[in-house]
């Protein structure tokens, strides 16, 4: 396996402390959030979201590739404004460009909600600034890919040939997730449209959503259309690690691609009885989980 020369997969987030970015008072309690931000170290009042920022860049130096570093939109209302009492996570543009000129190892990926009043002038002026993608995570953005109001945002991305990393399959790190909008199917116009659209994780889901999962969709589509890629994020983590072997006999390796879903972690325990008892333990004691992720499914 040739190792990648980036990771398409790799969050930014923040609750404010430092940057613009905002998390709500249900999901900054949940269990989630509390862990993740145990294991990050991260303590309120201290810069944590810039912190969080140079140690993910110091991550994928160390791991010798560049992350596309993720933003995350809000939930809009009805008039295209933000609507702040549904928006659990925000991690705006403006901070994901900050963070990128900030630190050499990360790429601007930016979240845009297409459903905004100004989303095509947005769309444009991020273009302008470098972004090299588009995050949607419509499960807790609450819009829907297939919905006609999509169509300008699609064309305008397939102008700026600018790819899509959406979504798919289900969603269980925040709170209020609407499963159904984790469909593959419903990127069939950005397909048409000719967006070069990267669906997440495969489509795999977990087991406590079974429902959810996308991975024959994306193989049905993948057959009609040669703009469809996937990322491996999340394949390796404790709720989705049983997906990984499968990759082993995916019909289209070459539209595969790397991402590791920092900060979530990886394991490699799980894949002991395949790769050696030994192999599993050194693997599980890696610092650095970007490096980690590569290597465990190497």
């Amino acid at each position: 396996m040739i190792k990648p020369l980036v990771d398409i997969h790799a969050h930014l987030a923040g609750f404010g402390d430092g940057s613009p970015c905002r998390v709500s008072r249900r999901m900054s309690r949940s269990l989630v959030f509390r862990v993740l931000k145990w294991k990050l170290g991260l303590k309120e009042g201290t810069g944590a979201d810039l912190k969080y920022a140079a140690t993910m860049a110091s991550m994928a130096a160390e791991a010798g590739v560049e992350a596309v570093a993720l933003g995350m939109d809000a939930v809009v209302d009805s008039q295209g404004r933000e609507d702040w009492n549904r928006t659990h996570l925000y991690v705006p543009a403006e901070h994901v460009f900050a963070m990128c000129r900030e630190h050499r190892s990360l790429l601007p990926g930016v979240s845009l909600n297409p459903l905004r009043r100004d989303a095509l002038d947005r769309l444009e002026d991020y273009a302008e600034q470098g972004a090299v993608l588009v995050k949607w995570l419509p499960n807790l953005q609450q819009f829907n890919p297939a919905d006609s109001r999509c169509i300008p945002f699609y064309k305008a991305l397939a102008r700026l040939k600018l790819p899509l990393l959406a979504h798919t399959g289900c969603e269980h790190t925040f709170p209020d997730m609407d499963q159904t909008l984790g469909a593959a199917e419903l990127y069939e116009r950005a397909l048409e449209e000719g967006v070069t659209v990267v669906m997440s994780h495969c489509g795999a889901a977990c087991p406590l959503h079974r429902a959810a999962d996308a991975r024959k969709g994306i193989l049905r589509l993948m057959k009609l259309h040669a703009n469809l890629m996937a990322d491996t994020s999340a394949l390796s983590s404790l709720l989705k690690f049983r997906h990984l072997t499968g990759l082993a006999d995916f019909p289209f390796p070459e539209r595969l691609v790397q991402g590791s879903d920092y900060p979530i972690p990886g394991f490699a325990m799980p894949y002991a009885p395949r790769i050696g008892w030994l192999r599993a333990f050194r693997l599980e004691l890696m610092s650095n989980p970007i490096d980690k992720d590569q290597k465990v499914k190497e």
